[in-house]
């Protein structure tokens, strides 16, 4: 997992006030084991007054939005996925690190959210319904009428604790002023006779909360039709959205976790992403080393070391070293496995800690026997990326200047999906008409 975001959590005030006496790395790693249990409530921690949620990166280019732009954009879709979810409001009473999620829910805000916390903290109470947020808490009509469906309670945590009658729907997306019409729906999916003493809407509904699949067979659509004639509006959508929770009560929609492929396990160790790091990127490396290729056996037996004739030195025809003064010396390097073998390229290391390798034929347009005459280690040579392989963080480069100028736009970097090809192409008609226009004039 990606560990940007505990980070930017364990460098946070929020979490030196939380984990004082907690060593920086043991802090991060409590951020990213909540970011794997919930990450809606771990990213919610970093939307403080600091507005410490835009030193996340979430796109190469979300430099270039106005901040304010960026920042309402980021808490609208707080606010969507929040109320999506639901906020279980005890456990944001009981866990400090949950209770930042209560600003987002629908017309609270950080006022009203905080106040509806810290009201429930003095009191020392649970909130065992969600018509206790008007009798405890004192919400207004509207602000209930907005937020109560957003608000969950887990009445099967609750159930041992307390002597109050347990609405069930209160731990469902089913807004209160909709409950009736759930209870219809249990009541009418268990054919009960709604004269008849059975027909008890509480106890229909646990029945059906357990036995969901009685209610398939329901005529939602003429149950709608119903409550449109009695002036309720089209709530057909509303009936299904209903029939949904209570086959499953506030069901998480969001996509399950799935472990990261090689591709985003390259990008999180990088922090590279393909608009950044791609074949064709012109990028500057440093050289670390030469790669050789040790000869094989039957190389060496078959090896026939060079003399020259001015210096009278011998040369191994592996390695290239030239500064034997007896035929024996050079067996002797043979023999003891001293010899490197044939220089293949160079090694080089990229600024984002990935290695690199420049083939021999690729370090210049001209002929190179032996890169040492070229690079020296710690040197610094601009090069192009011409191939990635992510499962070995290593990359083939050249350095030819052939490949570095890219007259004909062999390593042209790709374009976006947004790239106006159009615009292109009437900019260069224009400049060929204005070349012509000026070629005419110079005759």
């Amino acid at each position: 997992m990606d560990n940007e975001l505990g980070v930017l959590y364990m460098n946070s005030r929020k979490d030196e006030n939380d984990f004082r006496d907690y060593p920086p790395l043991l802090r991060q790693a409590i951020s990213l084991a909540r970011r794997l249990q919930d990450p809606l409530v771990e990213f919610s921690q970093m939307c403080t007054p600091d507005e410490e949620i835009l030193c996340l990166k979430y796109h190469p280019l979300q430099d270039e939005l106005n901040k304010e732009e960026l920042l309402n954009a980021l808490y609208l879709e707080f606010v969507n996925r929040t109320n999506e979810v639901g906020v279980d409001f005890n456990r944001a009473v009981q866990f400090n690190h949950t209770a930042n999620l209560v600003q987002f829910i629908c017309s609270l805000g950080p006022r009203k959210g905080g106040f509806l916390i810290k009201t429930l903290k003095t009191c020392n109470k649970q909130l065992e319904s969600r018509t206790q947020l008007v009798t405890v808490c004192k919400m207004g009509p509207k602000v209930f009428i907005n937020c109560a469906g957003f608000i969950k309670i887990d009445t099967a945590s609750l159930g041992e604790s307390t002597q109050t009658y347990l609405e069930v729907l209160d731990g469902s997306r089913v807004h209160p002023e909709a409950y009736e019409w759930a209870q219809k729906m249990a009541v009418d999916a268990l054919e009960y006779d709604d004269t008849s003493d059975d027909a008890n809407p509480a106890g229909a509904l646990d029945e059906i909360l357990e036995n969901p699949e009685k209610l398939k067979d329901l005529d939602l659509d003429a149950f709608a039709e119903e409550l449109e004639r009695q002036g309720y509006g089209n709530k057909s959508i509303t009936l299904y959205d209903i029939r949904a929770e209570l086959n499953h009560k506030y069901k998480d929609l969001r996509t399950p976790y799935r472990p990261p492929n090689t591709e985003e396990v390259f990008n999180m160790l990088t922090k590279e992403v393909p608009e950044t790091f791609y074949i064709g990127k012109r990028i500057l490396v440093v050289v670390t080393g030469i790669a050789c290729r040790k000869p094989k056996n039957d190389q060496l037996e078959n090896a026939n070391p060079i003399r020259n004739d001015d210096s009278g030195l011998w040369q191994c025809p592996f390695c290239l070293k030239k500064d034997f003064p007896e035929l024996s010396d050079v067996w002797s390097h043979f023999d003891d496995a001293s010899c490197p073998g044939q220089a293949m390229g160079v090694r080089v290391r990229l600024d984002n800690g990935i290695s690199g390798f420049i083939p021999t034929k690729m370090i210049s347009d001209k002929h190179v026997i032996n890169p040492e005459d070229r690079v020296k280690i710690g040197l610094t040579l601009h090069a192009k990326i011409t191939k990635i392989d992510i499962e070995r963080f290593a990359v083939d480069l050249t350095c030819r200047s052939s490949d570095l100028c890219d007259k004909n736009n062999e390593w042209r970097s790709p374009k976006d999906l947004y790239y106006d090809y159009e615009a292109e192409e009437k900019d260069h008609k224009i400049e060929d008409a204005a070349a012509k226009q000026q070629s005419r004039q110079v005759i």
